[in-house]
């Protein structure tokens, strides 16, 4: 009983999307700065027609703001290799912003995750 409550935050976090520990910061650092909470694994076609799930998805009145949230994992090479091209075959719009930030940035440096995020939504707003 004693982290029951954390618990359910975790579970809550799960249902409403988040894929990992970082997705579940991202939506605690925008609670706590007051900005709104992101779509979650969006969904959209890339050039050749496939599906591709992005981490967090802004809809706002001029446009879209797209986050990637990139852990450990997409430093190894095959990975980021990958990720590179998908980055191109999903390609961007010209209503769109798309950024790419470090897991570690969005657990350790909150306020500067929070303000770089504000920043774009205010571009789009």
């Amino acid at each position: 009983m004693q982290h029951r409550r954390a618990m359910q935050l975790g579970l809550l976090d799960c249902a409403g999307g988040s894929q990992s520990l970082a997705e579940i910061d991202l939506v605690r650092t925008c609670r706590t700065a007051g900005l709104p909470a992101p779509e979650q694994q969006a969904r959209r076609r890339d050039s050749r027609g496939r599906w591709r799930y992005l981490d967090a998805l802004w809809r706002c009145r001029r446009g879209s703001l797209w986050l990637e949230i990139d852990g450990i994992g997409h430093m190894e090479r095959e990975r980021w290799y990958d990720d590179l091209l998908r980055e191109a075959e999903v390609g961007a719009r010209q209503d769109e912003i798309r950024i790419r930030l470090p897991s570690s940035a969005v657990r350790h440096d909150g306020v500067r995750v929070a303000v770089i995020i504000a920043r774009h939504l205010q571009a789009l707003a």
